[in-house]
This record gives structure tokens, sequence and C-alpha cells, in this order.
């Protein structure tokens, strides 16, 4: 499976968001300088996310992004299928009397195999996210 850049700096656009949820609003230039991504293309993330009501707009000197409810209400799957699209896109021929049963097999492992990640994706939230960065950041030592 592959995930596409959007996606993947989307994520991490949230995962920005999430840990300053707390805190103020934060612009884009900050997420794009901390994150090393175009502040172009997280207009274009936030264009895609912003329908969803998952984040909250404040314009002006002190505006801003934020997430607009707690991360642990943020489900990854709602995230992942606004950016992403579907999991598993997999075209099975529209005539099934002319399938094969290794085509039948075939297709069965790929609806299965989409079952799974969906399922995955169901099960976290925002939190988990921000959870595994707490612990990352934890597990650093710095030495001078």
């Amino acid at each position: 499976m592959k995930i596409s850049s959007k996606t993947s700096y989307g994520f991490r656009l949230m995962l920005c968001l999430a840990i300053n949820y707390e805190n103020d609003y934060v612009s884009l230039k900050d997420i794009a300088t901390q994150e090393n991504i175009s502040e172009k293309f997280l207009e274009i993330i936030v264009a895609t996310i912003k329908p969803l009501g998952l984040i909250d707009v404040k314009r002006g000197s002190k505006g801003g992004y934020k997430l607009a409810k707690p991360p642990h209400q943020i489900k990854i799957t709602e995230l992942f299928d606004a950016l992403e699209g579907a999991i598993v896109s997999y075209d099975i021929s529209e005539n099934k009397s002319s399938e094969t049963y290794n085509s039948q097999v075939v297709s069965d492992y790929w609806r299965q195999m989409q079952i799974v990640v969906k399922e995955h994706l169901d099960s976290k939230t925002l939190d988990n996210l921000l959870e595994d960065y707490k612990q990352k950041n934890e597990n650093q030592m710095f030495f001078i």
C-alpha cells in the first residue's frame, strides 16, 4: 500500500495541532518551518481537511489553526479517507460469470486486506499518534 505525500503531511499537520491543542492557534508558516513542508502544500491539505470540521481557523495577526475537537475524538480513518481516499482500491470484473477461480481467490484476498486495514484505522484516533509522539520524546536522551 502506498501512502501519498499529501496524506503523510496531513497527518504531520494534524499531529502538530494535537501537540498544541491546549495552546493558542498555530500558523501554517510555523508548521511548515518546523516540519519542512511547503506552506502552499499545507494550504491545500487544510482545504481538504477543513470541511470535515476537524480544524478551526482564526484570521488575523494572532490567528492560525487549531483542532476543532479533542484529539481523542478525531478518528484516523476519517482523516485518512479525506486525504487518501479508498484504503485498498481493487477493480474487480463487472462480469462475474467470466471470473476464474484464481480471480475469485485474489479478489477475496484484497477484500480481506481492506477489512483488516479499515479495522485498524477505525480503532485509532489522533490521540494515539499524540501518545506515540510523547513516548518518543520521553525516550530521547540529551547529553551535553
